[in-house]
């Protein structure tokens, strides 16, 4: 009877000791813990809404709620409480990593037309060089070796003034400095001698203007260094140092006028005197039609959507079309010569986030449409339900003029599909119930 009695006990123990961790596995979390992960996890979830799609790194606080939400899945894997836990914080650690955007070639397709574009313009702009430079060799007017420059000291004016000189790896604006009244950029060193590039005159504003419209209306790609053609006017004694302290001894040196910005294989761009412009590339003049081709959009719709405004304005911008991009702003945004510059600014600046930063712009929602001036009768309005027939016809006669505007949230997104930046609005206006047109948040 004992034997069986001890033998009962040893089975009453191996269940108990079977059962424990079926009890264990089911026991709940306690509620401080739970509290103190709670608390992590609210931060981590905030600093999702913070960034709204934009990649972040985990600060301490959100590095914290996940620890105490691993440990808490770990010791009470059946809880519904750290299950409900580990999914949101599954979440936001999935959103850490930025919102997903699927790029299609399409939206690639202007960096390639870009490339293509430029491509043409190069064979034309490095035959315009080639062709430059060798009626200058032609013609014994170009100096054969630049440095060690010939030292003015010791060297007659009449030798040098009137030749031309190319200039390599000119360095703008790094070796700009100012000295007796004018802009300048030094080519050459105490011991090899210096070159003068005057920069206050229309010839160099010409062939600099003209390299930034191929920037504006071509391409980006203008990589350093480039080469100067210039042509030596006088000789000048200055000191070539940037900032208004001179600590450097002066130093004579050629003062030398801009004739032609070379980028090598790339871009030709020449002084013109006497033309509007004073300066232009090889190829300017077919630019449009080289272009025109390649667009998406041409025009504006009268009756386009704000999203749809946006789409257009955004690859106007990529594309480079400067004609539909002043079409999609509001008049009132461009009325004068200084409105006009402002725009080109903003336009400028969006070609460089697109060359570097970004690929997509896309408007995700129009956060909302309202009426800032005038009225406008609205059947969904608690307004309409108390107004007659005639009383809205008596409102409608005697109310300003109608203007309405929308409020468009839109995302960045770069080549890979990342969204690059915060969420930022656009504010569109229309007038009197016609056309939207783009009115403020630039840039884009």
């Amino acid at each position: 009877m004992r034997c069986v009695a001890a033998f009962s006990v040893v089975l009453v123990w191996l269940a108990v000791g079977v059962l424990l961790p079926s009890v264990a596995a089911d026991e709940s979390a306690p509620r401080n813990e739970i509290s103190r992960a709670e608390h992590f996890l609210k931060k981590l979830e905030k600093q999702v809404q913070v960034y709204r799609g934009k990649p972040f790194p985990l600060s301490y606080e959100s590095k914290e709620a996940l620890r105490r939400v691993r440990t808490l899945k770990e010791k009470y894997p059946t809880d519904p409480t750290v299950e409900a836990m580990f999914q949101r914080a599954r979440k936001a650690v999935v959103a850490s990593k930025g919102e997903v955007f699927e790029i299609t070639p399409k939206m690639l397709a202007y960096r390639e037309n870009e490339k293509k574009l430029a491509k043409q313009l190069a064979a034309l702009n490095v035959e315009t060089w080639d062709e430059y430079v060798a009626l200058l060799e032609r013609k014994k007017a170009l100096i054969e070796k630049p440095f060690p420059a010939p030292d003015p000291l010791r060297t007659s004016p009449t030798l040098m003034i009137g030749k031309y000189v190319l200039l390599a790896e000119f360095a703008y604006p790094q070796n700009e400095f100012r000295d007796t009244g004018g802009q300048y950029v030094f080519a050459g060193s105490a011991r090899k001698g210096y070159y003068y590039v005057h920069l206050t005159n229309r010839a160099w504003l010409g062939a600099y203007e003209a390299l930034k419209r191929y920037r504006r209306e071509a391409s980006q790609d203008l990589p350093e260094p480039w080469t100067l053609l210039g042509k030596i006017t006088n000789v000048g004694l200055l000191v070539p140092q940037a900032g208004e302290e001179k600590t450097m001894d002066p130093h004579f040196g050629w003062v030398v006028e801009p004739v032609a910005l070379y980028v090598p294989g790339i871009l030709c761009a020449t002084a013109e005197a006497g033309t509007e412009r004073a300066g232009t590339y090889a190829g300017e003049d077919q630019l449009e039609q080289l272009k025109s081709s390649m667009y998406t959009y041409t025009e504006v719709p009268d009756d386009v959507e704000p999203k749809a405004l946006l789409r257009i304005f955004a690859t106007a911008i990529k594309e480079k079309n400067w004609k539909l991009y002043l079409d999609c702003i509001d008049p009132a945004r461009r009325k004068t010569p200084k409105a006009i510059s402002r725009m080109r600014y903003f336009y400028d600046n969006n070609q460089v986030r697109y060359h570097r930063f970004y690929v997509q712009v896309e408007p995700t929602e129009v956060a909302s449409v309202e009426v800032i001036r005038g009225w406008r009768a609205d059947k969904k309005s608690d307004e309409d339900f108390f107004l007659s027939k005639k009383d809205k016809e008596k409102i409608a006669e005697h109310a300003d003029p109608l203007v309405e505007e929308a409020r468009v949230r839109i995302k960045t997104y770069d080549e890979r599909g990342k969204q690059v930046s915060l969420p930022n609005t656009i504010v569109l206006r229309r007038y009197e119930g016609k056309r939207w047109f783009v009115y403020s948040g630039f840039p884009l």
